[in-house]
């Protein structure tokens, strides 16, 4: 897969897989991907540590189901602390589930980026958490880099996913620091305002496709955050180079999720809060976040079953047998007028 020579910016609309004759029947597509370390995920999807998506009902589900679910830390600790129990609780009694290096279910939960965390791991070590997701855009980023160079030094079997980046040479330096994984995109989310306020982010395919060579070459899996919004989105952020795909939205949606549905004009829906709100995020940051009403989608189950169907069926359908020969054989074409390249 080549990368364009030209100052341009995509998005996943301006894409397109060529199709191919199938190798095999759909059914038959492996999409088991690696998120973190030694840990394969049957359907490489993860829900996002955010309030209103990912709770213990969530994360069983999500590892029910073959995903996985990180739980957010906009809690009281003593809730936290319950929360992670019960997802532990419901490990030591179920097989049916993504495994670390075939041994238990993994457990992640999302720390804030501040130093002082690291006086904690011990304790959610001992609790049973064995994935660290590392917040670097709401609460002092600046210090990211510093505290996954820690927490490696003090842990270093330690899993840990940290981001989000868009920048292939800060995607290099996370790397470098610690990070197991990287999350990939910025200002990419439907609940984040913070591209129209500042001008700053960038172009979810861009984001992925150069991040991508990086975490390659580091043979470090990238999880691609945001951004997504139909199931061809999500098959083309696989055929650029993710080896999850991370959604709130997505998730947010399920019965599971935190919050009562409730009905809005016929419909079934639920509250999806951006987490750059005040309260959440360092004083001297403006707050970012979106409050979106969305309509309700169903259980975790129906939804994982639905995307990864679709999933299975684009990589049949562009001659590929799984993730990773989806992302080295599919050929992508580019249909936006505005782009003068024919091909990626």
């Amino acid at each position: 897969m080549a990368i364009p020579s030209e100052n341009i910016s995509l998005s996943f609309e301006d894409l397109s897989i060529t199709p191919r004759i199938p190798q095999i029947p759909t059914r038959n597509v492996c999409i088991k991907s690696r998120a973190v370390g030694n840990l394969y995920l049957n359907t490489p999807f993860i829900s996002s540590p955010m309030d209103t998506v990912t709770n213990s009902c969530v994360a069983i589900e999500m590892a029910r189901n073959g995903g996985l679910g990180i739980l957010h830390n906009n809690y009281p600790q003593a809730t936290l602390n319950d929360e992670i129990r019960k997802v532990i609780a419901f490990r030591e009694f179920s097989s049916e589930t993504a495994t670390l290096n075939g041994e238990n279910l993994a457990v992640g939960v999302l720390i804030p980026t501040n130093l002082k965390c690291l006086t904690s791991l011990e304790y959610y070590i001992e609790l049973g958490i064995n994935i660290f997701a590392v917040d670097s855009l709401h609460v002092a980023p600046q210090k990211v880099l510093r505290l996954i160079e820690d927490m490696r030094s003090k842990y270093p079997d330690l899993l840990i996913i940290s981001g989000n980046v868009a920048h292939p040479d800060d995607a290099s330096r996370m790397i470098n620091c610690g990070a197991n994984a990287i999350r990939v995109g910025y200002s990419a989310a439907s609940v984040n305002k913070g591209q129209g306020m500042y001008g700053i982010g960038s172009s979810q395919v861009d984001a992925i496709m150069r991040c991508s060579i990086v975490a390659k070459r580091h043979n470090i899996p990238l999880i691609a955050d945001g951004g997504v919004k139909t199931p061809a989105d999500i098959a083309i952020a696989f055929a650029l180079g993710a080896n999850c795909v991370m959604s709130g939205r997505l998730f947010a949606s399920s019965d599971e999720a935190p919050g009562q549905a409730t009905y809005q004009n016929g419909k079934l829906v639920k509250t999806y809060l951006g987490m750059s709100r005040p309260g959440l995020i360092d004083s001297d940051m403006p707050p970012e976040a979106k409050h979106l009403t969305i309509e309700a989608t169903g259980s975790i189950s129906s939804i994982l079953a639905k995307h990864s169907w679709h999933l299975m069926t684009s990589i049949a359908r562009a001659g590929c047998v799984d993730i990773e020969s989806f992302f080295s054989d599919a050929e992508i074409s580019i249909l936006s007028s505005k782009a003068s390249l024919s091909q990626l």
